[in-house]
């Protein structure tokens, strides 16, 4: 670009009606002005439409590693069948034979050994969930507070870790579990 004492000359020529320019030096000057004003246009247009790329492309890959977290999550509990094995002991529990593990004192315990790293995905990414759509974004934590309440009381220190003979803690953790399953099952069906 030329020395800015040069454009400001040329720019208060322009403005100047003392000043006669010639036809030719006005065409010149108004497509030189018109050249940049293009060039700063089209540069700006490629940084958005390069930016706009980028966020897609970050919004298809972090919706995608959530989804497979929760349908990995949803793939342990139909092969450990946990809800089915819950509502066993709770279906146990309101019988007689219930009856008679209270006044013996025993109960039930359910320990599942669960690592911190279950929902690692969705800590990592819980800074990029304003990508997702709110619904969807809505949903994905909906399911890891149900999971992540269920695993309170299946590790050590809960409730049903430690063992229960009321069947209403079973019923409880296969609620919030078969929640977590239909929110799953309609973030997977998208």
């Amino acid at each position: 670009m030329a020395d800015p004492v040069e454009w400001c000359t040329v720019i208060w020529s322009m403005a100047d009606p003392s000043t006669q320019a010639s036809t030719s030096s006005l065409i010149t000057i108004g497509t030189a002005s018109l050249a940049a004003v293009l060039a700063g246009f089209f540069s700006l247009a490629g940084i958005w439409f390069g930016q706009r790329g980028t966020a897609r492309s970050e919004q298809r890959s972090v919706r995608a590693a959530l989804i497979a977290e929760v349908a990995a999550l949803v793939e342990i509990e139909a092969t450990r069948g946990y809800i089915a094995e819950m509502k066993h002991y709770s279906a146990d529990l309101q019988s007689s034979d219930g009856d008679d593990m209270r006044s013996m004192g025993l109960v039930h315990r359910f320990p599942i050994a669960i690592a911190d790293t279950f929902n690692q995905i969705y800590q990592a990414n819980l800074n990029r969930l304003g990508l997702l759509s709110v619904e969807e974004a809505m949903e994905i934590v909906r399911f890891h507070q149900l999971v992540g309440s269920w695993v309170v009381d299946v590790s050590p220190g809960g409730v049903l870790y430690e063992g229960t003979n009321d069947w209403a803690h079973f019923d409880e953790a296969v609620y919030l579990l078969q929640e977590a399953m239909k929110i799953a099952d309609s973030l997977m069906g998208r």
